[in-house]
């Protein structure tokens, strides 16, 4: 009996190991493809109150996955005061607008050796209503190495009693790994990738609270569908 299972165990393995490597190398000769992930979360703040924890870069820690600090790079307000230098002094360069380019410093001691940073450009951005981000750079590769386009996007639809958060995330794949995860377990490939923590940002009641607890991987979190 012991020799049987032993055995079946054995060919079980190697089906499975066989499998692994088929997929990895139907991964690596198959096309790039498109990636989608959506999640819906209800809140019962408003819009203008999640705005509170939108519009000013200094306020993304409190709910995004293990972010250490936000800074705008670039953004059309400060061109136009570079170009009019009298307006800097009344200038806050924490405010989002469309077209900021911001730098977003990741800090996640638990899973990963050293901090990294991210390159975002604002694509999108209606107060109370929209935040679309493109990802344009990663200092670690970890993103940019599976994908070329990676898009994380929040809408925000007033509900009796509150709002719907609506997350989105879009990429496209250009390495195998990418492909091969993305057509097995896209959800969760897409899930590990995408570093707003809307779960968190449902519930922050105090626009200016802080939160000291342990951060996680990115992800959507375990909020309701």
């Amino acid at each position: 009996m012991k020799k049987f299972f032993s055995g079946f165990y054995g060919r079980l393995s190697a089906a499975i190991l066989g499998t692994l490597i088929l997929g990895m190398a139907i991964g690596a000769r198959s096309p790039d493809l498109d990636l989608y992930f959506a999640r819906n979360i209800p809140t019962s703040l408003t819009p203008e109150r999640l705005e509170k924890n939108i519009s000013s870069v200094t306020r993304w820690p409190q709910w995004f996955f293990s972010l250490a600090k936000v800074t705008t790079l670039d953004s059309p307000t400060l061109r136009l005061a570079s170009k009019q230098p009298g307006e800097a002094t009344h200038l806050d360069s924490s405010l989002i607008e469309k077209g900021s380019i911001l730098k977003l410093e990741i800090n996640s001691h638990r899973f990963l050796a050293k901090p990294f940073e991210l390159i975002a450009e604002v694509m999108e951005y209606q107060p109370s209503h929209t935040l679309h981000l493109n990802i344009i750079n990663d200092s670690s590769g970890r993103l940019t190495r599976l994908f070329d386009r990676l898009e994380w996007r929040l809408d925000f639809e007033a509900k009796e009693g509150g709002a719907m958060i609506h997350a989105q995330e879009m990429a496209h794949t250009r390495h195998w790994k990418a492909r091969f995860f993305g057509r097995i377990a896209e959800r969760i490939l897409m899930n590990q990738t995408f570093y707003p923590d809307i779960i968190k940002l449902s519930g922050l009641q105090h626009p200016f609270a802080i939160d000291d607890g342990p951060k996680a991987k990115g992800g959507f979190g375990t909020g309701s569908d």
